[in-house]
């Protein structure tokens, strides 16, 4: 009747939702992941050029140094913390749909649902501590002349 074919378009809606947030835990995870590569690469970078003879970190540049490390780290934490999460919800959100009991699927719909905006927000503080170590490396090293800093500057407002 009625009622069976109401109850079967909620289903239909809420399969939809499901792929909806699947798909979106993959690609927050895949950006995540690329964002704390970023992070890896700016800490190689760094040890790349600590290492070179014409770059020396001053005396007064090692808080500046410590400063752009812990915000590459904390983003690169930060990253994989939302990879892990992504990897999670997208694996085990339909697990919980198809193998649970009655009303499995619309719980997991409303769990993927919250750890999604749990994972935007862990992805967006980990773009942000990248941005801010972009900043600290452009205003804490000394070797960096004016033209340099204002070409980074530029850049980091262009992309926000």
């Amino acid at each position: 009747g009625l009622a069976n074919e109401t109850r079967q378009r909620q289903v239909a809606i809420r399969e939809r939702e499901l792929l909806y947030y699947t798909k979106n835990c993959r690609m927050l995870g895949d950006l995540a992941a690329l964002v704390a590569g970023f992070a890896y690469s700016g800490i190689r970078y760094h040890y790349l050029l600590e290492r070179q003879t014409s770059f020396r970190a001053g005396e007064g540049d090692a808080l500046a140094e410590m400063v752009f490390l812990s915000l590459l780290t904390a983003c690169m934490g930060l990253g994989l913390q939302t990879v892990l999460i992504a990897m999670l919800v997208a694996m085990l959100g339909p697990s919980l749909a198809l193998r649970g009991p009655d009303g499995s699927l619309a719980d997991a719909v409303a769990g993927m649902q919250g750890y999604t905006k749990v994972m935007l927000a862990t992805f967006m503080a980990a773009l942000g501590l990248l941005l801010l170590s972009v900043l600290s490396f452009t205003f804490g090293h000394s070797q960096m002349g004016p033209s340099s800093r204002v070409v980074l500057c530029s850049t980091i407002l262009a992309i926000i």
